[in-house]
């Protein structure tokens, strides 16, 4: 199996991204990311000055007739072997505003990219989708059914992933992720809000907490880009492959819930049932064939266990 010396990350300022490049640097990776102008540095402190860090000048890439011609700039001084794209704009439910920022970011800048890789000769891709392209169903036999406007947006940029694999040449494995756990994690995710919970006095509104979650640690999901992107440089893959990278083992929630308060210790100041279930809930998480070779390495208690002695 090939390995890869040099590599480009988008997202490389968000939780996963910046968890790969940790990675990637302390392997001794020659490592570029691609990044706005405005994005904090704060998820990369620390190896800052061992990247090579790109700017888009404009925060607004469908806006600026320049950025395409920007990015494949920067490829070509990046000259990556691989190119791993995690970049993205996440919303649950979304308000009108969040529209035209989401189809920008989620399939705009992907479009972009693909095209400056396509200038630059970059010929391999780790994409990023979701395990809510699939609502509810069992994926290749069910159907397509995404569960909110961001999982949409995933799937436009997959299609266009698949004609840019098929016209160009190009290689690619999208990783379709489940829900992602780990240190250094500020966002508004689960076990935060568990955490809020253990130190609240008043008591958090909840649904009944019947749905299963899905939680892998954020190093096995590191370790399922690494090696999609080894297995993505030999010839034994299709032009463009789909991968879950899920635990195999989700919990309900309130048995997350019961877990955390075991392992922290605290109890958890929630008020099941107060919220209701959002429309199309996730209630059972899909089942999606896993990357040959790839399985988790640590397990959800082992894992929380870690996390908390950290904090």
């Amino acid at each position: 199996m090939s390995d890869f010396t040099r590599c480009l990350i988008t997202g490389a300022t968000g939780f996963a991204g910046s968890h790969l490049a940790h990675r990637l640097v302390a392997q001794g990776k020659d490592v570029h990311i691609l990044t706005r102008a405005t994005s904090s540095l704060a998820a990369i402190q620390g190896i800052a000055e061992r990247l090579t860090i790109h700017h888009l000048e404009s925060a607004n890439t469908a806006a600026n007739a320049q950025t395409t011609a920007c990015i494949t700039q920067a490829i070509i001084k990046a000259n990556p072997d691989v190119v791993f794209h995690l970049a993205a704009m996440f919303r649950v439910d979304h308000a009108p505003q969040d529209i035209a920022p989401m189809i920008d970011a989620n399939v705009t800048f992907t479009t972009q990219l693909l095209e400056g890789m396509k200038q630059a000769g970059a010929k391999i891709l780790i994409n990023t989708g979701t395990a809510w392209q699939h609502y509810q169903e069992d994926y290749p036999d069910a159907p397509y059914d995404p569960v909110c406007l961001y999982a949409a947006t995933k799937q436009a940029a997959e299609d266009i992933v698949t004609f840019y694999c098929n016209a160009h040449g190009f290689r690619a494995i999208t990783l379709k992720l489940f829900d992602t756990y780990g240190p250094g994690d500020t966002r508004n995710k689960l076990l935060n809000i568990f955490k809020r919970a253990s130190e609240s006095e008043t008591p958090i509104a909840f649904s009944a907490g019947e749905q299963l979650i899905d939680l892998v640690h954020i190093d096995d999901v590191v370790s399922a880009y690494e090696l999609a992107a080894t297995t993505a440089m030999t010839a034994k893959v299709g032009k463009h492959t789909r991968y879950g990278v899920s635990s195999g083992s989700p919990l309900p929630l309130r048995e997350l819930a019961t877990r955390y308060e075991v392992t922290s210790g605290k109890r958890l100041n929630v008020a099941w049932g107060e919220r209701p279930y959002r429309a199309r809930e996730v209630m059972r998480t899909p089942t999606l064939l896993r990357l040959p070779g790839w399985e988790p390495a640590i397990g959800f208690d082992a894992g929380l266990s870690a996390l908390l002695s950290q904090q």
